[in-house]
């Protein structure tokens, strides 16, 4: 009689085991995976390295800019921001408040460079002299400024966001075919449009811009990662 009761104490076990496992099982299965058209719809974000943005302006500006090379621009970044609708539309901009906070933080490191600059060249002017903070604050007033800081102010002033990332913010319609993203700027149709490599998931979306015609995509806009907000 034990050993009777003892193997259907195990049969109950070995079902209770099983029934606990096909209810795990079913606690876990999800429902269909979802396509890239369904993935790609939502609100984005990512970081762009404002370091990466200055050694490319200072790239083009050539021997010009060589006197701030040693400059370092890392830590400042700013905030680019994406959506995707159901209805094939699609924006991508620059968050205005984070390019004026980075624009703030790249004057605040390139006003003291600036200072420097202008002693090296008093004192190369003068033969070797020194040249004192004194002399520096003279040489700042003949270009209207009050103190290095107001020179800031200044640069601040002559900056405008808009203009400055305008290139960079898009409106238009995408499309996702054959494994590539086809993104039109304004009224164009995405079908006619250069498609582009793409990854999506639930978390992320990265982004491969292509070239466009003998213009050179920036390399710090080449491949964008953005994390979903939304």
């Amino acid at each position: 009689m034990k050993k009777i009761r003892m193997t259907r104490v195990l049969a109950l076990a070995m079902a209770l085991v099983m029934a606990l496992a096909l209810v795990a099982c079913g606690g876990t299965k999800s429902g269909p995976k979802k396509t890239d058209e369904e993935l790609i719809v939502g609100k984005w974000e990512t970081n762009i390295d404002f370091g990466k943005v200055m050694e490319d302006a200072m790239k083009e500006a050539g021997d010009e800019a060589q006197m701030l090379g040693d400059v370092d621009f890392s830590g400042i970044t700013m905030k680019m921001n994406a959506e995707f609708k159901a209805d094939g539309t699609y924006t991508i901009a620059v968050d205005k408040a984070s390019g004026e906070a980075a624009m703030k933080q790249l004057v605040e490191k390139l006003v003291p460079a600036l200072k420097e600059v202008f002693r090296q060249m008093m004192a190369d002017q003068a033969g070797g002299q020194e040249v004192t903070d004194e002399m520096l604050d003279s040489a700042l007033a003949m270009m209207g400024a009050e103190s290095w800081d107001d020179l800031g102010d200044m640069f601040l002033q002559e900056m405008d966001t808009d203009e400055m990332f305008g290139e960079i913010d898009k409106t238009g319609k995408y499309l996702i075919k054959d494994g590539k993203l086809y993104l039109a700027d304004g009224e164009d149709d995405p079908a006619e449009a250069e498609g582009t490599e793409y990854k999506v998931s639930d978390k992320s979306l990265t982004i491969e811009v292509p070239q466009e015609g003998d213009e050179e995509v920036p390399e710090y806009l080449r491949n964008l990662t953005f994390n979903r907000v939304g």
